[in-house]
């Protein structure tokens, strides 16, 4: 049976009054745009990114549920790790981006640019996960906190 690592009804249920149900797409299209891109996804669910849909387009044509059975070995392996820890890490980026404490990742933009930044993430959790699998992922720090020391 596929292990399901998130929906966006799961989102849904989450999402605070006032903002579009489409913003519930947003984390995992985030992900789901990575994993396509970094060669994650099994082949029957690869697509390529363009710049002109957004990067919530790949999931939004997968139902928006991320499962198992859509990932590699490795891409399963990396997300069981990580996943869980990738939703703080999008708050955190909010929470940066807005530079508000109560910024909300469903508040980010559904485009490129932002997930640029997401992927610069992803790629150091996909690197820091390659040299120790074992290794705990920790916080991310606000960038304010990171010029502090």
């Amino acid at each position: 049976m596929p292990t399901t690592y998130d929906t966006t009804t799961h989102h849904l249920q989450d999402l605070p009054e006032g903002l579009p149900e489409e913003t519930a797409f947003l984390p995992l299209g985030f992900y789901h745009a990575w994993l396509s891109e970094t060669g994650f996804l099994a082949p029957a669910f690869t697509h390529t990114n363009t710049a002109e849909n957004p990067p919530s387009h790949g999931i939004r044509k997968q139902g928006g549920k991320l499962t198992s059975e859509m990932l590699t070995e490795e891409g399963n392996t990396f997300t069981a790790a990580y996943y869980p820890q990738y939703l703080d890490d999008l708050a955190t980026l909010a929470v940066d981006a807005f530079q508000d404490e109560d910024a909300l990742f469903y508040e980010l933009p559904d485009d490129w640019e932002v997930y640029e930044a997401v992927k610069i993430i992803l790629d150091a959790r996909l690197a820091d996960w390659r040299d120790d699998p074992q290794a705990p992922f920790e916080p991310l720090a606000l960038l304010d906190e990171e010029d502090e020391e």
